[in-house]
């Protein structure tokens, strides 16, 4: 995949209560065309934390930006080691 952006259980949490700063994201992949890439345990995670989620989580899963599918350790490596040389992480 080239382009977009990888979310976490916290990312889907924020754009399904509409969180500006996961809004902004997500509106600016759908405008750009870009990838969202969630890993299937993801939406699981905030239905376990947030069981009044699911139409919102729903919208989300079906919107045509998100792409779903497993991370499995060598691609969960790979973007590790992606945002360690981008500098995003504090410390």
């Amino acid at each position: 995949m080239i382009g977009g952006k990888v979310l976490d259980a916290s990312a889907l949490a924020a754009l399904v209560r509409g969180r500006l700063s996961a809004m902004a994201w997500f509106d600016t992949a759908w405008a750009l065309s870009l990838p969202l890439y969630l890993p299937t345990l993801a939406p699981a995670e905030v239905r376990a934390v947030r069981p009044d989620a699911g139409p919102h989580l729903d919208e989300v899963l079906g919107h045509p930006s998100v792409v779903l599918g497993e991370l499995d350790a060598t691609a969960a490596d790979q973007v590790d080691q992606l945002l360690l040389a981008a500098e995003v992480f504090d410390g």
